[in-house]
């Protein structure tokens, strides 16, 4: 599931680097939104969240669909490289240091991994190659829940699908059944009239 993998990713990301908060956004075609679960803030984990890909002032959003790194290590200072307006955080507090990266699969845009720090300047490009690593290992994990998750979708539509068969094989067979013994009943009659009974 996504927890799991959001769980396992920010054990190994927070002995590596200050993970003070840690997300992984997968993209959502239904609602056209990053849908964000087991989203940690300082230990803590979060409720899930989405953020719609409309919202240009969303720094998710703008490396999601520009496919763009993001490096920021004064936020107040530097947002406006990747958005032109600011707003309250979506979840939590309000981070100085952050790095986001697209997660991008074999079949294209898969979603977003971020860490992000309440210190200025705690990220430099050695940390980025850190998440650059763990973000492709999330990436294949990710694509293989998906995976499983659309195969076990599809086995419980047809498992429905078969009941309903199934059902529909049975009145069928009671319908033969009972037309059967009425033909039985009619070839047994010698008289016109029991016949028409």
């Amino acid at each position: 599931s996504v927890n799991n993998i959001v769980s396992t990713v920010y054990q190994s990301i927070h002995n590596l680097m200050d993970a003070s908060v840690f997300w992984v956004g997968v993209y959502n075609e239904e609602t056209n939104a990053l849908d964000f679960e087991g989203s940690i803030e300082k230990g803590e984990v979060l409720e899930p969240f989405s953020i719609d890909c409309r919202d240009k002032s969303r720094l998710a959003v703008s490396c999601f669909n520009n496919e763009q790194e993001v490096l920021i290590n004064d936020f107040l200072r530097d947002y406006v490289q990747y958005i032109p307006i600011l707003k309250q955080a979506v979840a939590g507090d309000q981070p100085s240091s952050i790095i986001y990266l697209p997660l991008k699969g074999k079949d294209g845009k898969l979603g977003v991994i971020t860490v992000q720090s309440f210190r200025k300047y705690a990220y430099t490009e050695y940390h980025v190659n850190i998440l650059r690593n763990l973000a492709t290992y999330t990436t294949i994990a990710l694509e293989n829940a998906l995976l499983y998750q659309n195969l076990e979708n599809k086995v419980k539509e047809r498992t429905y699908e078969l009941e309903s068969q199934k059902d529909k094989i049975s009145k069928a067979y009671d319908n033969i059944k009972l037309l059967s013994e009425i033909g039985q009943t009619l070839t047994g009659l010698l008289s016109l009239d029991s016949l028409i009974q």
